[in-house]
């Protein structure tokens, strides 16, 4: 789901999904375990990373960065014709 959603809304060409299908973003998660200091370093990359998302996804669709921020808080399910308005996908086939 929220991988190949970031991919799909980050695509070239023409970006198409069938009427019948569903896309789910959500906010950037990590199992992450060890030494303090390396569980603080992997938290500060993963909030780099997660805004350098939301900067791009702002980028290519018609929602601002604090649109994605605050809708990637809890999964979010979008149909084709919900993500065709954003801007996500340019086609429903």
């Amino acid at each position: 789901f929220s991988a190949a959603a970031v991919i799909l809304t980050l695509g070239s060409g023409t970006r198409m999904m069938s009427g019948n299908s569903t896309i789910m973003f959500h906010q950037a998660s990590s199992m992450i375990s060890g030494k303090l200091t390396d569980v603080t370093a992997t938290v500060e990359f993963v909030k780099k990373v997660e805004q350098d998302i939301y900067e791009l996804l702002a980028k290519k669709t018609k929602k601002d960065a604090i649109w994605w921020k605050d809708n990637m808080r809890s999964d979010m399910f979008l149909t084709a014709e919900e993500l065709l308005e954003i801007g996500v996908i340019d086609q429903i086939i």
